[in-house]
């Protein structure tokens, strides 16, 4: 058995990717894909809500979910920090951990100051894939127990609204 057919039989075809102008592509593609960017965007959103909405049905999403995906360009991702003041509240890395998990970005660099006045200074330095995830996330980091005041750098906050 030729080692192509040995590959497929055991589920291990390579992939092959393709950059497709979204026009282009048929009209079930274009569903799938809205509805995992209105998934991304409001985590409060159900699978059922996003594909009544788009009219696309539960099992088309599913069936193709894993195959169309979003391009974004090296240019999109974009390192933003943030500059948290909190108060010294019981444990708040769990639900910090928790924010970077729920929107998928990378930990590039944290630190601390040290404890005064009950009081630290936290910096975090994140990839993000959009201003819109940055402005989330800011977001998010401001409903934090104990944070005080959260900013971002650079300060996208006074161009673009959530």
């Amino acid at each position: 058995m030729p080692a192509d057919e040995r590959r497929k039989a055991k589920g291990m075809e390579k992939k092959r990717w393709l950059l497709i102008e979204e026009k282009a592509i048929p009209e079930v593609y274009r569903k799938v894909l809205r509805v995992k960017l209105r998934l991304e965007e409001e985590s409060s959103l159900s699978v059922n809500e996003a594909c009544r909405e788009e009219k696309l049905s539960r099992s088309t999403f599913y069936k193709y979910r894993e195959t169309v995906h979003p391009y974004h360009s090296e240019d999109e991702v974009t390192q933003v920090v943030y500059q948290l003041l909190l108060e010294q509240r019981g444990l708040i890395f769990p639900r910090l951990i928790s924010i970077l998990e729920k929107e998928n970005v990378s930990l590039c660099q944290a630190g601390q100051s040290l404890y005064e006045a009950g009081q630290v200074i936290l910096h975090l330095s994140l990839k993000v894939a959009s201003k819109k995830q940055a402005l989330r996330i800011l977001k998010d980091l401001r409903k934090l127990p104990g944070a005080k005041e959260v900013r971002i750098f650079p300060d996208w906050e006074q161009d673009m609204t959530l």
